[in-house]
């Protein structure tokens, strides 16, 4: 179903993308971590990045 499949033993939330119309999932997204230093102070900030994506059906 996915185009790549690996383990992820990092424990970080995901989120699934699902398209209602077609009643299927699109895509899977993973936490991603980024901190952002101002004034001597260190802030985090977290955003879901495009994981894995669904693979394109054969044709034929």
């Amino acid at each position: 179903m996915w185009s790549e499949t690996r383990l992820d033993p990092s424990g970080k939330s995901c989120t699934l993308l699902y398209d209602s119309g077609a009643g299927a999932p699109r895509e899977l997204r993973i936490a991603r971590q980024a901190t952002i230093g101002f004034l001597g102070l260190q802030f985090a900030t977290i955003r879901h990045v495009p994981w894995k994506t669904l693979r394109a059906a054969p044709k034929g």
